[in-house]
């Protein structure tokens, strides 16, 4: 039985072997809301498909197959047939489950939240391979822009010692990191502050700034799919050549680092050659670019000239 469900078990014509009648079996709803999703492809329809199904009942994919022919209660079918339709008009599937996957963490997100990418993962990976900071320092930083608050969270997991400064624009955004800095029971190492970039900052440094600032340009906008689209424009838009933010952060960071401090981007496609410029016309020092699993230029780090 499905826990904490209310399941009735198809009648013998379910059992292996036996061609299940019922429409509302799990088998059935998973070939019914593959036919829907169809449009994303099939290995998406498919994918997309047992995911919101093992979602909403509980089960692991394995014990979910084992299960196939049990009937889901009609409640249920109601809300996955909801959430199947809403996922065929593009909604994220982070927004429709409510979490999403990121390092070592499964973070809330929701409508008004970016969802964090995989990709992101490499600027945490390369600021603990290539900042000098260890398990054993004590040292602040700022999550610039921090949506989910994904970047800061994993850092401070990481970095036990560590303090960090959340901020973004979004109200919503915020309400998220809050979440999931209680989720992992790490409010007393954060302040989640609402600013625009740095305006809420004036006198402020930290020994570190980390950020994935919007890089979508306008001609980026106007082809983004169905799924960009429901996401926070404000996460997301990067101006007209989508480096609006790049260009703020790089001119303002340095007075808000300390000395030697560090300054970790992410950079849209073909976008990490001018920022690299950028850094090293403001003084930075040290700048390196790691590329993503795909191979595109992803992740630049750089460090603050001696004048902090």
């Amino acid at each position: 039985m499905l826990r904490e469900e209310k399941i009735s078990r198809a009648s013998a014509t379910c059992r292996p072997g036996n061609r299940c009648e019922s429409k509302n079996s799990l088998k059935e709803l998973l070939a019914w809301a593959r036919n829907e999703l169809k449009t994303l492809g099939a290995h998406e329809a498919r994918i997309n498909s047992e995911w919101l199904l093992t979602e909403l009942t509980g089960f692991d994919r394995v014990a979910f197959y084992l299960a196939a022919g049990q009937v889901l209660s009609g409640p249920k079918v109601k809300k996955f047939r909801t959430l199947v339709a809403q996922r065929k008009r593009g909604v994220p599937f982070s927004y429709l489950t409510g979490k999403a996957s990121f390092w070592n963490e499964v973070l809330e997100v929701g409508s008004g939240c970016l969802i964090p990418r995989p990709e992101t993962e490499i600027l945490v990976e390369q600021f603990i391979k290539n900042t000098d900071f260890d398990s054993e320092n004590s040292f602040c930083f700022l999550d610039l822009g921090a949506g989910s608050g994904a970047i800061g969270i994993a850092l401070l997991r990481q970095y036990p010692k560590g303090y960090a400064t959340f901020s973004d624009v979004s109200v919503s955004a915020l309400r998220f990191v809050r979440r999931n800095l209680k989720r992992y029971d790490l409010s007393g190492r954060a302040e989640v502050v609402r600013a625009n970039l740095f305006n809420a900052f004036e006198n402020r440094k930290w020994d570190a700034i980390v950020s994935n600032p919007p890089y979508l340009s306008k001609g980026d906008w106007k082809k983004a799919g169905p799924e960009i689209l429901k996401e926070p424009r404000e996460a997301l838009d990067g101006g007209e050549d989508g480096f609006c933010f790049y260009r703020r952060i790089i001119a303002e960071a340095a007075r808000h680092l300390n000395v030697r401090g560090w300054l970790a981007l992410e950079v849209g496609i073909r976008q990490a050659h001018k920022v690299m410029g950028w850094l090293a016309q403001n003084g930075f020092e040290s700048v390196n670019c790691f590329k993503d699993l795909r191979g595109i230029d992803r992740v630049i780090i750089a460090r603050a000239g001696s004048y902090g």
